[in-house]
């Protein structure tokens, strides 16, 4: 139990460090102005010089899970990520649940209204599974897991929404280890 212990963490760190050193570099500039590493221009997102400030939005999502996506930004290039979602199928349902910590670097391509950022980070998935058993009886039990989504994010200047695909691998560590694999697709509409 110790090892898996020690796996998660280091799963953890692994993906999140690279991000808190980026933002710690990025962090000794302006919040307002970014530049193009290649030739120095600076990234002019909302018409005015500055990065777009979204701070909470709400919306769908389709994949693993399906269901609830929200958002909140704590500056431009960090927030945190919750999602939640249920499946049933034949003998088997379950509620999904997870929260992510991403970073969001400077835009790889910036349009007259649109630019498309990546992201990645790490964070936690909580699952509630339940399955039916040929007697009619159920069982149900907990899981808990590490996830690392990567992802691509189209943020539209003249538009409080955003639209996003994600792809993360994941762990299950509780109450047994095995590999998972999450994705979704979908959008949120941002309150100002």
């Amino acid at each position: 139990m110790r090892g898996l212990f020690v796996t998660s963490v280091m799963f953890m760190a692994f993906a999140i460090c690279p991000g808190v050193v980026y933002a710690e570099e990025q962090g000794k500039g302006s919040l307002d102005a970014r530049q193009d590493p290649e030739t120095g221009e600076r990234y002019d997102l909302d018409g005015q010089g500055a990065l777009i400030q979204r701070n909470f939005g709400i919306g769908l999502q389709v994949g693993n899970p399906s269901g609830l996506s929200a958002k909140y930004y704590f500056d431009p290039w960090n927030a945190l990520a919750v999602a939640a979602g249920y499946w049933s199928g034949p003998r088997v349902s379950y509620f999904r649940l997870h929260f992510d910590y991403l970073f969001h670097p400077g835009p790889i391509a910036a349009g007259q209204d649109i630019y498309l950022r990546l992201y990645f980070g790490g964070g936690l998935k909580l699952a509630s599974v339940t399955q039916e058993q040929p007697n009619d009886n159920s069982t149900t039990y907990g899981s808990l897991g590490v996830r690392a989504p990567l992802g691509l994010l189209a943020d539209f200047k003249g538009a409080p929404i955003d639209i996003f695909a994600e792809l993360a691998p994941a762990t299950y560590i509780l109450p047994d280890f095995y590999p998972d694999l999450d994705f979704g697709f979908g959008a949120r509409y941002y309150f100002q």
